[in-house]
């Protein structure tokens, strides 16, 4: 099985399009050392919107969860992206500008949540100056205190976001049940939503231009756009 499954818009030239709904065209590719499955689909699924629901779902009882190209959203309003694995969401991070603080956001958590969260932190907590807990999020403490003997660093936990220099800060949101309280996120911060929440990010274009935002589904977006339209 693929680690990413992403259902991709091809664009077609005004000499080829068509509005005939064609089977998907399903590859396998490597892409930053992850295995990819794209689904390819013509432009012509944009006017029947009954087609990707049911692609979708049909694709979901097969256990398959999958990503969404950004001209989708219109007709596909509602659906919820798929959460990245701990591998991936480790690259997106490590794929953006470096921020010696993080703000790591969440709600209450499963026992899966919390396996997520601890493997997420290992492979990030290294190079940290500054590690806020935020929300419901809870790490075991012997996990702390070896994040501590191993960097130094310090984990604070709090219910509230905290005060902090923008500048310097990483906003990582893996709440994916509530909004984003764009009031209290620090000024100038680099938002990484791995929620992929396109409510959230309406709101926080809006409200908060001050906010650098990056969206796991938006980057896999452009990275794909950008692999197909060069070939």
């Amino acid at each position: 099985m693929a680690e990413i499954d992403f259902l991709l818009v091809e664009q077609e030239t005004e000499e080829k399009h068509t509005r005939r709904i064609k089977r998907p065209v399903c590859e396998t590719i490597q892409w930053h050392g992850f295995f990819v499955q794209v689904h390819r689909i013509k432009e012509g699924w944009l006017y029947k919107p009954r087609h990707p629901y049911d692609y979708l779902k049909k694709q979901r009882e097969q256990g398959i969860s999958l990503w969404t190209d950004k001209c989708l959203d219109g007709i596909l309003k509602g659906y919820s992206q798929p959460f990245p694995t701990v591998e991936f969401a480790l690259f997106l991070l490590q794929n953006q500008p470096f921020r010696e603080i993080m703000i790591l956001n969440g709600t209450k958590e499963n026992e899966n949540d919390r396996l997520w969260t601890r493997n997420f932190l290992e492979g990030s907590f290294a190079q940290l100056n500054g590690l806020y807990l935020c929300g419901n999020i809870q790490a075991e403490e012997a996990f702390l205190e070896y994040m501590y003997r191993e960097s130094g660093l310090l984990a604070v936990q709090t219910l509230k976001v905290p005060q902090a220099d923008g500048k310097k800060c990483v906003y990582v949101d893996m709440n994916r049940n509530g909004t984003v309280d764009y009031k209290r996120i620090p000024q100038g911060c680099l938002y990484l939503d791995l929620t992929s929440s396109t409510e959230k990010q309406r709101c926080l274009a809006l409200k908060r231009q001050d906010i650098s935002y990056v969206s796991a589904r938006n980057y896999l977006d452009t990275a794909l756009k950008v692999r197909y339209n060069a070939v």
